[in-house]
């Protein structure tokens, strides 16, 4: 729509391409290390966005001739819109420990973590998820902050359908947003597929081999695009699963899998962290559900 396709193809018809031609062979790679280049990539586009917005706010292009917009901290109507980004939080979770997994492969042998190596491996990958998150909560704060600012509340959920389709800065922000989503779809799959076959493949003494990762990728790609193309709007399905699945697996699960540690292995700060976060999870948990429930 952002690009006028309407006019000459029709959005199910680009989603399938887009699909066919980026998504799905992405999803195929045999591991997450594999899609570090396309990742890489769709980092530096959502960076560009970011660039893109401020220019538009530092220069007042969309400011009206009442000035800016009425700003208040809290839009109990518009609440709902935050749970479709809890889906990409989550999404960073449930990679962790896969990428743990490549980073430390002898990681599940007895005593690992008391061993120099498992130590190690460890620390590294504490500073990459501190890194990631820090500068993710800082960028997406600024982008959401200044967009608000721009817009107040008439901001869309995807803040892009709020500027002009000729504003030239946008429309490469939108076809860069674009190949940022496409970037991260494979790593979502990649972690599907593998949670798949652990779950109900491996326990049956199935190995995994290429022919059956190619075949998974494909069948769990086809699903998401047949389900895609069904839905049309796809705003609700992501606010019911922000709110239902990405709070438990943000807030609930991390806290309890620590609580479920060996007690003495606990770190009183911790601990009562983890009950105070699991606590707050299941409140904004129930609040999310009623809240996208109730909006029409």
């Amino acid at each position: 729509d952002h690009f006028g396709a309407g006019s000459w193809a029709s959005k199910q018809g680009l989603m399938a391409l887009a699909v066919g031609l980026v998504c799905w062979p992405l999803s195929c790679a045999s591991s997450l290390g594999v899609l570090r280049p396309m990742s890489t990539f769709g980092v530096a586009c959502i960076f560009f966005c970011g660039l893109a917005v401020a220019e538009r706010y530092v220069v007042h292009a969309y400011e009206g001739p009442d000035g800016p917009p009425v700003l208040v901290s809290f839009n109990w109507d518009s609440f709902g819109n935050c749970f479709p980004i809890l889906v990409g939080a989550f999404g960073s979770h449930y990679n962790i420990p896969a990428l743990y997994r490549e980073v430390a492969p002898g990681a599940g042998s007895p005593n690992w973590g008391e061993t120099l190596e498992g130590r190690m491996a460890f620390r590294k990958m504490m500073r990459v998820i501190f890194y990631a998150t820090s500068i993710s909560a800082i960028f997406y704060g600024f982008v959401g902050v200044v967009a608000y600012s721009m817009f107040g509340s008439a901001t869309k959920g995807d803040f892009t359908e709020n500027f002009r389709q000729d504003d030239s800065w946008l429309v490469a922000v939108r076809l860069l947003m674009a190949f940022a989503i496409c970037a991260s779809f494979p790593l979502t799959l990649v972690s599907a597929r593998s949670a798949v076959f652990n779950i109900f493949l491996q326990p049956t003494g199935v190995v995994m081999t290429r022919s059956l990762r190619l075949t998974l990728s494909t069948a769990l790609t086809a699903l998401c695009l047949g389900v895609g193309e069904a839905v049309g709007d796809i705003s609700t399905v992501l606010a019911y699963n922000g709110s239902v699945f990405g709070t438990p697996v943000c807030f609930l699960v991390p806290a309890i899998m620590y609580l479920m540690l060996p007690r003495e292995t606990q770190k009183g700060f911790w601990r009562a962290s983890c009950i105070l976060c699991a606590i707050a999870g299941i409140a904004f948990g129930l609040l999310g559900i009623w809240v996208v429930a109730a909006t029409p």
